[in-house]
């Protein structure tokens, strides 16, 4: 019987990469103002066959600080997805 196979998808973003708007797919923007990734971040996901991804990631304690302790967190792969996101390869 084979074992269950899981694959680790790291997704790196530098500062100021352009957040997405997950309803739209477009960037984000709020009262007139294009949003980005101040700080940029980091997050992993794991995907399992026949499960829904699971994402992990790291963000400044301070929304948007550049410095200082950082935090970790569960979320939804969709809603951190960037414009230079690739894929996973399969």
């Amino acid at each position: 019987m084979d074992k269950p196979r899981y694959t680790v998808e790291i997704v790196i973003a530098a500062p100021g990469t352009p957040l997405m708007d997950p309803k739209t797919g477009r960037q984000e923007v709020l009262d007139g103002v294009p949003q980005t990734s101040s700080p940029g971040h980091m997050f992993y996901v794991l995907h399992a066959s026949g499960e829904p991804a699971k994402s992990f990631g790291f963000a400044p304690k301070v929304h948007g600080s550049i410095n200082g302790p950082v935090t970790s967190c569960r979320m939804m792969q969709m809603s951190i997805r960037t414009r230079d996101t690739a894929a996973p390869s399969r």
